[in-house]
């Protein structure tokens, strides 16, 4: 019996939307209030509980079982299950009464790049480029302004990993599925008890390392890993991961202050370095006011140690005035193309050709 059908049978309430495969989250904000997302979309659905001790009855009954507690002492507790179903349920005094969110990562659908380039994402030259150069092993940031964004372009990307790597995915909540046979899945920030026992994303990326992983993909990047991240990236592993971020320039710099407020130094210069020799390629994409998603703008980071560190844009999106987007290769070519090159393998200039 799968983690998700045991939820689903004591939360009766819940049951049909928890069971619907286009149901990704069931969020219930209040006794009286329950939302779900629907297909991408969130909505509230006609279910509701007669009141919050009710509600409360239920979640302690469901805790029992598992032999959990929520009460004042550990008002939040987070439980991640072995299907990739991630539970988190929250009490007073941290919120006016309990709440419950229930995330389902096991049903997103899978995104392929082909699925950005039919939405009119990105172009078919960025989607060769992405795929050339990920496939090669250049170090790859997705920044976005959306959470789920930044996510799904990173799942879709993980596609272009060659089946020869050995891969590790260090992910709080279970949201990147690796097409690639050669993976190892860990989970940061385990709280079971309420008792602050913790596994952080740091201690996990130097526990890949020790495994001798290929390739690490991390699902977001902050203050308390990205030292942890760089490092791994200079003794040679692969790396793909995700920011915060509203432009590349803002994800540029929150790269730097991270690397720095993580390596508790004040060694500018050495987090300089560390970011223009291991880190390669930003790719913005963000939710535009039309709920599009599109990529808009791809570029180098190039510079570091004594120049200064700095983007070159590779591609750039160009809105026109009747909604339509042209994304144009601004004929910049990677510097990492020598990189490239020295290792013996290409990618091909005319994608770079406007």
């Amino acid at each position: 019996m799968s983690d998700l059908r045991i939820i689903s049978e004591h939360f009766q309430r819940l049951a049909s939307y928890l069971q619907s495969p286009s149901i990704f989250a069931v969020m219930i904000h209040r006794y009286d209030s329950i939302g779900v997302i629907d297909s991408g979309r969130l909505s509230l659905v006609d279910v509701s509980y007669p009141s919050a001790e009710d509600l409360r009855r239920e979640i302690h009954a469901f805790l029992k079982n598992i032999r959990i507690q929520v009460n004042e002492k550990a008002p939040v507790i987070e439980i991640p299950f072995s299907d990739g179903t991630y539970l988190v349920i929250t009490d007073e005094p941290v919120t006016q009464g309990p709440t419950v969110t229930i995330e389902m990562p096991q049903k997103y659908p899978k995104v392929t790049i082909d699925h950005f380039l039919k939405w009119k994402s990105l172009s078919r030259k960025m989607g060769e480029f992405l795929k050339a150069s990920i496939s090669r092993g250049i170090n790859t940031i997705v920044s976005s302004n959306d959470e789920v964004t930044r996510q799904v372009f990173l799942n879709s990307l993980t596609r272009f990993t060659t089946r020869s790597e050995r891969i590790v995915v260090i992910d709080h909540n279970r949201e990147i599925f690796t097409q690639n046979r050669h993976v190892a899945y860990f989970r940061s920030h385990l709280n079971f008890h309420g008792e602050g026992m913790t596994i952080s994303s740091d201690e996990l990326i130097d526990m890949a390392q020790r495994r001798g992983c290929d390739r690490l993909i991390l699902d977001s990047i902050n203050e308390k890993n990205c030292f942890a991240f760089l490092k791994a990236l200079s003794s040679g592993t692969r790396g793909m991961s995700t920011i915060n971020a509203e432009s590349t320039t803002d994800a540029l710099n929150k790269l730097l202050d991270s690397g720095l407020y993580s390596s508790k130094r004040t060694e500018r210069e050495l987090i300089e370095n560390l970011i223009s020799k291991n880190l390669h390629v930003i790719i913005q994409i963000n939710r535009q006011a039309d709920n599009q998603r599109r990529v808009e703008r791809i570029d180098e980071i190039v510079g570091g140690g004594e120049s200064e560190l700095r983007l070159e844009s590779i591609y750039e999106a160009n809105v026109k005035e009747d909604g339509e987007t042209d994304y144009l290769p601004t004929t910049y070519v990677p510097q990492f193309l020598e990189y490239l090159a020295k290792k013996g393998t290409s990618i091909e200039k005319k994608l770079f050709e406007s």
